[in-house]
């Protein structure tokens, strides 16, 4: 006969996960609907943005899964409160900052550029918090002795 505090346990746990579920299918219809608006935007020569830019488009879709599968294993990651979590939202940044960039291109190349130097700021905070730089001179100190 179960407890209490078991169907508690797994009343949770179930509650985590269908929360973990909800995460998931929102990361996926945000970024599904980012490409499709991509996809359908017209230039002024009243061609798609496919047929136009081609291959700054397949980047931009292939991009935008990376970051869509880094946010998903991102999120299931936090659940398990793993130590790998800093490297994927290290990850994220800079493929987001990747995503932002590549879509501003197309609008404004100096405000792609303005942005690209807000994201290096982003990061470069983001890793300073992590403790990257600490590592950094620790690894040196350890290449230097050895």
């Amino acid at each position: 006969m179960p407890t209490a505090t078991n169907s508690t346990h797994f009343t949770s746990t179930r509650d985590q996960v269908v929360n973990l579920l909800k995460e998931l299918q929102d990361i996926f219809d945000k970024r599904s609907t980012l490409v499709f608006a991509f996809a359908a935007m017209n230039t002024d020569k009243g061609k798609s943005m496919f047929e136009e830019h081609h291959e700054v488009m397949m980047c931009l879709v292939v991009t935008i899964v990376v970051y869509s599968l880094l946010g998903i294993i991102g999120t299931m990651l936090k659940m398990h409160g793993t130590k790998f979590l800093p490297i994927i939202t290290c990850a994220m940044l800079v493929v987001g900052s990747a995503v932002s960039v590549q879509a501003l291109s197309f609008i404004s190349s100096t405000i792609a550029w303005i942005t690209l130097a807000l994201w290096v700021g982003v990061f470069t905070l983001v890793a300073h918090d992590y403790g990257v730089p600490q590592r950094i001179k620790n690894w040196i100190k350890g290449l230097m002795r050895g």
